[in-house]
């Protein structure tokens, strides 16, 4: 076995030593950049943000005034007025657009993981007749029934989101829509106790086949697809309602088989933790409105 000399170690050590100190000049200048990547990171996700704050208000308060005054116009005209018709569509036509905008905004904020839950307690019975009173010229034009749940005023009151929910409950009775048939009824069921809040929207409509019962949940996924798609919509509703609900640690489940409708359930826990509950919200004051997700 081979000893080494004091120089020939000296040597060893000193080779040891500059490759040492070359690793951590390597280490230091890729934490930098790391450092720096990651400030830039920081920097185009304040700058969406804010971009999506800004269409928010850009967007969503023209659209308001859109729609209040398309409705004056048809308020000042005699039925069957064809400016009172165009002033119907053009009222639709805003709130379709208001509602696919807030799915849009909902779907950046979950997956940018700026989305979080402002808790109140909220009167659920408000947010269901809200949402009727939202889809009545689409349960029109296919002559559908919605019907509620009959629970007297303030019975259905719950701690959570109130703008979250409403946008859970407008996805899921807009899916419910699109996939009924003409002269059908979509029920809204809502059970309230104090540790849980459950809301099924049932509809009996053309059902989704059980091997199709999980991806309706997953982004951008549509049953139909190509040229011969008979319903519109782009695949997004349902993975925005279950990422909400996952969001206030719920639960989603599904029950269908083709040609005899679909019920969705969702339960949400009472949150563990909240904070003052003298707050209370009816609607959340957001607009949703009915265009088209899938199933």
């Amino acid at each position: 076995m081979h000893t080494l000399s004091d120089a020939e170690l000296l040597n060893e050590l000193e080779n040891h030593f500059a490759q040492t100190r070359l690793a951590m000049e390597e280490l230091s200048a890729a934490n930098a950049s790391l450092i720096a990547m990651n400030e830039k990171l920081k920097d185009s996700e304040a700058l969406k943000s804010n971009f999506l704050s800004n269409i928010r208000n850009e967007i969503n308060n023209p659209l308001s005034s859109i729609m209040l005054l398309a409705s004056r116009i048809q308020w000042g005209l005699e039925e069957g007025h064809p400016l009172g018709q165009a002033a119907a569509v053009i009222h639709e036509e805003a709130q379709n657009l208001n509602f696919q905008l807030n799915n849009f905004i909902a779907a950046a904020d979950l997956e940018a993981g700026d989305c979080s839950a402002s808790l109140e307690e909220v009167d659920v019975g408000t947010i269901l007749q809200n949402t009727a009173d939202t889809f009545v010229t689409p349960l029109a034009r296919k002559q559908l029934h919605l019907s509620l749940p009959k629970e007297p005023a303030g019975s259905l009151v719950f701690f959570t989101d109130a703008a979250i929910l409403a946008l859970i409950l407008a996805n899921l009775v807009d899916n419910a829509i699109k996939f009924s048939n003409k002269g059908e009824t979509i029920a809204i069921m809502a059970t309230c106790t104090e540790a849980m809040l459950t809301l099924t929207v049932q509809d009996t409509g053309i059902g989704i086949a059980q091997e199709d019962q999980q991806r309706i949940f997953d982004r951008f996924e549509q049953i139909e697809r190509g040229s011969t798609r008979t319903h519109r919509g782009h695949g997004l509703g349902l993975s925005i309602v279950k990422a909400l609900v996952e969001l206030l640690n719920g639960t989603i489940t599904i029950t269908s088989s083709t040609g005899k409708g679909t019920g969705i359930a969702v339960s949400l826990p009472k949150p563990e933790f909240t904070n003052e509950v003298d707050i209370f919200a009816e609607d959340g004051n957001l607009f949703i409105f009915g265009d088209h997700t899938e199933k």
